[in-house]
């Protein structure tokens, strides 16, 4: 099984359990109105833990860099659309907190 192959594994249970169940509970803790944006849900934060602790972060760093996965564009596409099976996805596996 190669590498992304098996990134992909982890990171379909990841979406498929954690991060689409998620997207309500996001919904409720975001706020309305004007006070939307004055926090970050909960749930984000926890799925960004999560995220991470799988090795499913930071998915996106060039080979050239020690910290990368040393993904290709293709395999890091393959990777992607998963990921957008949940408005959550990319931004749990993505981003820096």
């Amino acid at each position: 099984m190669s590498k992304v192959s098996k990134i992909a594994e982890v990171l379909k249970d990841f979406i498929e359990f954690d991060c689409i169940p998620a997207e309500r509970i996001f919904h409720e803790q975001l706020g309305s109105g004007d006070r939307r944006w004055e926090k970050v849900p909960a749930i984000l934060e926890q799925l960004k833990s999560k995220a991470q602790l799988l090795g499913l972060w930071n998915l996106w760093i060039p080979s050239s860099y020690p910290e990368s996965p040393g993904l290709t564009n293709l395999e890091y596409a393959y990777l992607c659309e998963i990921m957008g099976r949940s408005f959550l996805g990319a931004e749990v596996d993505l981003l820096l907190s």
